[in-house]
């Protein structure tokens, strides 16, 4: 094998980046190539809280849900991430 025969190549895992302030989840999904769906569910009773469809960056109130734990799906084509955080 020579010098020549040696291919580089990059691999990527596209993500998203979620901040959460004041119960406001701040959503930065522009490294997904598709459309996603991010599902907000509470992690004790299984109630999914909120559910929303799109591209780029999204903005998530939660005032109106109460102290406790969280789960965070993210899924675009075949790509699911997932997250949990507290309230």
């Amino acid at each position: 094998m020579t010098s020549d025969d040696i291919k580089t190549l990059s691999i990527f895992q596209p993500t998203a980046y979620v901040t959460l302030y004041n119960k406001i989840l701040s959503v930065d999904l522009s490294e997904l190539p598709e459309d996603a769906t991010v599902t907000i569910t509470r992690t004790t009773t299984g109630e999914e809280v909120h559910s929303q469809t799109g591209m780029g960056s999204m903005e998530i109130d939660l005032s109106a849900c109460g102290k406790g734990q969280y789960q965070i799906d993210v899924v675009s084509g075949g790509l699911w991430l997932q997250g949990h955080f507290s309230l």
